[in-house]
């Protein structure tokens, strides 16, 4: 029988995550038999080697999987797994050994990991190929693709690549657009050029290039070479990189074939055709189309069309077997048979745009995920999610279709879906704050999240997802007031306060919520007493962060006029305090009377910094959805110097003016399907 303490830390091992570089093995290191089947040895010595260690601490064989990242690597490990355990039957074998590619979609307890390359780049590592492993692919998802794609889906964006003409541009560039949607659109572009011919470019780059100077358009070319010319580089990602925004793919059905078209997505539903910020004259990209189908008995297949922004060669041949070449410059087609039941665009979330459905076809695929949510992979229910409620908001579909997809919800135990579905029932949340339907809707909310959360109980196990989903959805009902989480929650607060009973690590979020938001000064004044005391930084941003949240605008006040004195907060940790303070009801027009009241202070401290100025203009506003509160930032913005923010000044402008119009068009849409469904 496994010991328990086996299931729930990393026994026999120093840290939860270890990174080990393996180069050689009795000589033998990385090597490449045959082109891109790259081995180590060394590499595969040693993860066994682990998890033989593993299986004699009395891991089970079963909880460990072995991933690599290339498929000579997963075949050499698999003769040496056999070499090593397959006559040892307490050994055994573990539960599965094949490449990350493969293991998409799939989870386990303990994985090992073998990397191969020693000599060059290699994979694309930390958030990429490791995604399958620590499950951060899931999270890249909703956390850098989804968030780029809500920053760049405003007139006040900007592209990728834009000219410097002074130092406040600098500072104002390098936002959500430069590191999120960066990284979102060369993740999309390894995709449809292939791993392999990505790393080798990277690679083919950085040697050219070493010790020199190089420009954007020598990435291009590098790539380009390496996919033997297959593809324009160059001519691809120009339509990503030099204009702002993305585009909304519509699918709609004609017979046998599903025809896709493309135009610019604007959170506000706004017209593109008079906007000319484009370089290319119209808002066109070339988009490579992933899309899964499903059959009628319940398999699917996979797929990839261009979508192009316009005439002009773009490719002398398919970037693989798969991919279907297309030159019409208005539509692409996709031709399936007819027992084919729904088609899934952006498949894998790979592409830097959203899809929308004829409202039939999103019927369709909310039906699917009522009767069997997990043909769809973790990532892409939700991208669905993310792609529903955003849609909605800019009145591209009805937010009766984005509320009727999260009905399923109560069924749903991956972490990414829920991450987004908060996202998307916050936002209407926090726009009905002012509305009689607001208490409804909490109740719709509530009863929603409380099955899954009531299932995940309080106990801080599982693997990492598990556990940041519990945190998630604790906090979640914890906010909106539910009796018995907040009692068990307070229970746990005043143990910590008053017998100093350890919270576990992963509760402590929805713990510190309750004491606050449902506590007394006691409370408050015991939490104040803990971030002036602690030495660890991750504890001291908790600490503060949590102090905004009490319901007691005078201790809010109190929280905020401290925030001025280094002595007691340093300045570089007031962002964190606002942030918080904003996301509070309670906290959101104090928040703004103290930028108001302190910005020349404000600017004089952070007026070098890219960010938190633009932090604070953006949240203290994100809530203001009255014509009033549009004319009181606009005038006020007008007297002052916004220095590092004035272009998140536009940007919050844009917002209060989607504000206002959501609640003139959907306000009472949602109030009507709350009437029916709660």
């Amino acid at each position: 029988m496994v010991n328990q303490e086996y299931r729930l830390t990393n026994a026999g091992f120093v840290h939860d995550f270890q990174l080990i570089d393996v180069q050689n093995f009795n000589g033998v290191g990385e090597s490449e038999p045959n082109p891109y089947f790259y081995q180590n040895l060394a590499e595969a010595e040693y993860v066994i080697a682990t998890f033989m260690y593993m299986r004699m601490l009395g891991y089970p064989a079963e909880k460990i999987s072995i991933l690599t990242t290339y498929n000579g690597q997963k075949h050499l490990i698999r003769d040496v797994c056999k070499q090593r355990c397959g006559t040892n039957p307490f050994i055994g074998f573990p539960h599965k050994i094949t490449t990350v590619d493969r293991y998409q979609g799939q989870q386990n307890d303990y994985i090992l990991l073998s990397l191969v390359r020693t000599k060059t780049v290699g994979h694309l590592s930390n958030c990429f190929e490791l995604t399958p492993a620590f499950n951060q692919g899931e999270q890249f998802i909703c956390k850098a693709l989804q968030r780029a794609l809500s920053r760049d889906s405003q007139k006040t964006s900007h592209p990728i690549q834009v000219p410097v003409h002074n130092p406040d541009d600098i500072n104002e560039i390098f936002d959500t657009i430069s590191y999120d949607k960066g990284a979102s659109v060369i993740r999309m572009l390894r995709e449809f050029l292939g791993k392999e011919k990505f790393m080798d470019g990277i690679t083919s780059y950085l040697q050219q290039y070493k010790y020199g100077n190089a420009v954007t358009v020598d990435l291009w070319s590098a790539l380009s070479k390496k996919s033997g010319n297959t593809v324009d580089v160059k001519a691809v990602m120009d339509t990503w990189t030099l204009q702002m925004g993305y585009p909304v793919v519509s699918v709609k059905k004609s017979g046998n074939k599903f025809i896709l078209t493309q135009e610019r997505f604007l959170s506000d539903g706004s017209a593109t055709t008079n906007l000319d910020e484009s370089p290319f004259g119209k808002y066109k990209w070339h988009i490579p189309f992933r899309y899964t189908v499903l059959y009628k008995d319940g398999s699917t297949s996979t797929g990839m069309v261009w979508l192009h922004k316009g005439s002009g060669k773009l490719f002398n041949c398919s970037v693989t077997a798969d991919d279907k070449l297309i030159t019409d410059t208005s539509y692409t087609e996709i031709s399936v048979t007819k027992d084919v039941t729904l088609i899934k665009g952006n498949y894998g979330m790979y592409g830097f745009y959203r899809v929308n459905y004829e409202e039939v076809m999103w019927n369709t695929i909310i039906q699917q995920l009522q009767t069997n949510h997990t043909v769809f992979s973790p990532g892409d229910r939700s991208g669905l999610i993310d792609d529903v409620f955003n849609l909605a908001r800019a009145g591209l579909v009805k937010h009766t279709t984005a509320l009727d997809m999260t009905k399923y919800l109560k069924k749903e135990e991956d972490y990414a879906p829920w991450y987004s579905a908060l996202g998307g029932l916050g936002f209407i949340r926090k726009m009905l704050q002012k509305s009689p339907a607001y208490e409804q809707f909490k109740t719709y909310t509530l009863n929603l999240v409380k099955p899954i959360q009531t299932s995940l109980t309080w106990n801080d196990s599982g693997e990492p997802l598990q556990k940041y989903l519990r945190s998630n959805l604790l906090s979640e009902v914890i906010m909106l007031g539910d009796s018995d989480a907040t009692k068990k929650g307070r229970q746990l607060y005043d143990d910590w306060m008053i017998k100093n009973t350890s919270i576990p690590p992963n509760l402590k979020t929805a713990v510190y919520t309750a004491g606050i938001k449902y506590g007394e000064w006691s409370e408050w004044k015991y939490m104040l007493k803990k971030y002036n005391t602690s030495i660890t930084p991750s504890n001291k941003d908790r600490y503060l962060s949590t102090l905004g949240e009490t319901r007691d605008s005078i201790v809010i006040n109190r929280l905020l006029h401290m925030a001025l004195n280094e002595d007691m907060i340093k300045h570089q940790d007031l962002y964190k305090v606002m942030r918080a303070v904003t996301k509070n009801p309670s906290g959101q027009l104090l928040a703004w009377r103290f930028v108001q009241q302190n910005w020349e202070k404000l600017l004089q401290w952070y007026g070098d910094v890219s960010f938190t100025l633009p932090e604070f203009v953006k949240s203290t506003t994100s809530s203001f959805s009255t014509e009033f509160d549009y004319k009181e930032v606009e005038e006020f913005f007008k007297k002052v110097d916004s220095g590092p923010a004035k272009r998140a000044v536009s940007t919050a402008l844009e917002n209060i003016r989607t504000n206002i119009n959501w609640l003139k068009s959907h306000e009472d849409e949602v109030k009507t399907w709350l009437q029916k469904n709660v």
